[in-house]
């Protein structure tokens, strides 16, 4: 509806403004009273067209600028259009078309640049729905045909009559209606993807979604009872299985502990043999080492008493040697002193008899004496001299045992008699193990026995476990799984159905409402 129109040096009109209430207007005055002004400011300044020869013709003589502007409301929206031409300028054209909302004006668009594919005049055909040409049909009378009304017969009248009321107007509006309405619905099969006219279509195709979702909610209810069955059965045998799965591992534990102790046996078995063998050297070698030492105490002071004993003896030897010597030299001077008639032969005094030691014969059996002496000495010299051989003999003997201990690492007779009963212990594990009998090779030592501790307790563990139910089992709930993802894959289908069935329904119960609306009102521009 238009408010107001304003013109400013636009054709007759220096400044006028008018406003208009709701209803129709109706200008009436004399020719050249700017009735027709009043039409050409109003399509102007909409769609900047008029009945002028060009457009500074409407800029009013004497001026160099005039405008038009109007102000209208579409469904409560306030809006208003402006044009303006100079006369003395390369750009004389000005226009505007406003948004008005609150008292704040908003640019909808400016001007006529079609070469930018911008135009203010299309933005108006948008806004009020209709062109130029339309709005002439609609809402124009032209100028003349009330003064032919009165002017004209009465046939004639009425004839001018249906042409001011515009009955071929209506005719072509009606043409244009139906063209909009061909556009409408185009538009609205565009925005929906249906029009007025398939509504009992949609209806159809509600009613049997609505029917589709019906029969499906039975056969779903089914499939969740038959799909909780199975995962209450599927839960009890996946608790059986994490029980028995464990096993499994613990059964090829149990063979990799057995394979380990009887490996560590083996092994352990050499060890011991080794050490029974270097035990076995060690009593051999100690053996009787002690006794010997034993026996040999004091030894050290005999040999000691021994070779000082020859030492006397080859001292006496010396002396009786020397003493041999000394009467050898006598026995050559005795063998020239001779008495001749009792008289010495060195000082020729007379001499009853000659000092034994210068009697050649006692001398001589001095020096047997001696010798038989000397003989005697070296005797007891090669006594003394065994015995010392002996002796040392003994004590090397005492040494090479104390030696022996000490390599041997044995320092009593307690410690050599618990090396033999060690090894003879060792020997009697070593007699345990000649068979594969785990409990009784684990008595070998410790650490045997702690493996066969873990493999008793590996056994109590997989007591009962037989491995073909377990695969049974497996494959028993494998086919529950494969059974119940084919049970979900349904239910998700089906429930996808279902969910898509309900969209359906959502969205054509609101399409059919649209379309009832839009029904309605086609239905209301077909009757007006």
């Amino acid at each position: 509806m238009i408010k107001s129109i304003e013109l400013v040096d636009f054709l007759s009109h220096s400044d006028t403004k008018l406003e208009f209430k709701d209803g129709v207007t109706i200008f009436v005055g004399d020719n050249g009273a700017g009735k027709s002004s009043v039409i050409d400011a109003i399509t102007y300044a909409l769609f900047g067209k008029h009945t002028r020869s060009d457009v500074k013709s409407l800029i009013r003589r004497g001026t160099n600028q005039g405008y038009a502007k109007i102000q209208f409301s579409i469904k409560d929206k306030q809006y208003e259009a402006f044009r303006k031409i100079k006369n003395k300028s390369s750009n004389y054209l000005e226009a505007k078309f406003l948004d008005i909302t609150n008292n704040t004006r908003i640019d909808i668009a400016s001007g006529e640049r079609k070469q930018y594919n911008e135009s203010m005049k299309e933005e108006v055909e948008k806004i009020i729905g209709m062109d130029y040409k339309k709005l002439q049909i609609a809402s124009i009378v032209q100028q003349g045909q009330l003064n032919a009304i009165i002017e004209k017969t009465a046939a004639d009248r009425q004839e001018l009559l249906n042409n001011i009321i515009g009955i071929d107007k209506l005719d072509i509006a009606s043409k244009y209606m139906v063209e909009n309405i061909k556009k409408f619905r185009e538009k609205i099969k565009t925005d929906l993807g249906y029009d007025d006219e398939d509504i009992e279509t949609l209806t159809k195709k509600f009613d049997k979604y609505q029917e589709d979702i019906k029969e499906t909610e039975p056969k779903k209810k089914q499939l969740e009872l038959k799909q909780k069955q199975i995962q209450e059965e599927l839960k009890g045998l996946q608790n059986k299985l994490e029980i028995e799965t464990p096993k499994i591992d613990k059964i090829n534990q149990l063979e990799l502990r057995k394979n380990e102790l009887l490996k560590y046996v083996k092994e352990r078995k050499r060890v011991i043999q080794q050490q029974i063998s270097e035990n076995e050297r060690k009593i051999r070698d100690c053996e009787g080492c002690f006794e010997k030492i034993k026996e040999n105490i004091g030894f050290d002071i005999k040999i000691q008493k021994v070779e000082q004993a020859v030492e006397e003896t080859l001292k006496k030897i010396q002396e009786m040697s020397n003493q041999i010597a000394s009467l050898k030299e006598k026995q050559v001077l005795a063998s020239k002193l001779q008495l001749k008639d009792n008289k010495c032969p060195v000082c020729d005094s007379t001499v009853e008899k000659l000092n034994p030691f210068f009697q050649e014969e006692h001398i001589k059996d001095e020096i047997i004496k001696l010798q038989h002496d000397t003989k005697l000495k070296e005797k007891e010299r090669d006594m003394y001299a065994q015995k010392r051989k002996e002796f040392l003999e003994k004590i090397q003997k005492t040494r090479d045992a104390e030696a022996t201990l000490r390599a041997h690492s044995i320092n009593t007779k307690e410690e050599l008699i618990e090396t033999k009963k060690e090894t003879q212990i060792q020997k009697e594990k070593l007699s345990l193990t000649d068979n594969n009998d785990l409990k009784q090779i684990s008595q070998i030592d410790n650490q045997a026995k702690l493996i066969f501790e873990n493999i008793l307790k590996l056994e109590l563990e997989t007591k009962g476990f037989r491995e073909e139910e377990f695969l049974n089992l497996k494959k028993i709930t494998m086919r529950k799984q494969s059974e119940l993802s084919q049970i979900d894959q349904e239910m998700g289908r089906m429930l996808e159905k279902i969910d898509l069935a309900k969209k359906e329904v959502d969205e054509i119960k609101k399409i059919i409402l649209e379309l009832k609306k839009v029904k309605e009102y086609i239905l209301k521009l077909k009757k007006n």
